[in-house]
């Protein structure tokens, strides 16, 4: 994504996670935090952080 992206003019992002379980989620995390420090090295977009999605207020409206 981030070699796609940048071809846009995106020079850096957030990885966005879904509403999903917290496992899946910190397996999300685990995988971007890998990538974060090698992001600014290579020719694609600079990952800054992880935009979080819900359901952290209520897990019964957990959107899409």
């Amino acid at each position: 994504m981030a070699n796609g992206i940048i071809k846009n003019g995106v020079t850096s992002w957030c990885p966005t996670t879904m509403t999903v379980s917290m496992d899946e989620i910190n397996e999300a995390l685990n995988t971007v935090r890998s990538l974060k420090e090698e992001s600014k090295g290579w020719q694609g977009a600079e990952i800054l952080g992880v935009n979080l999605e819900g359901p952290f207020i209520n897990p019964k409206k957990k959107g899409a």
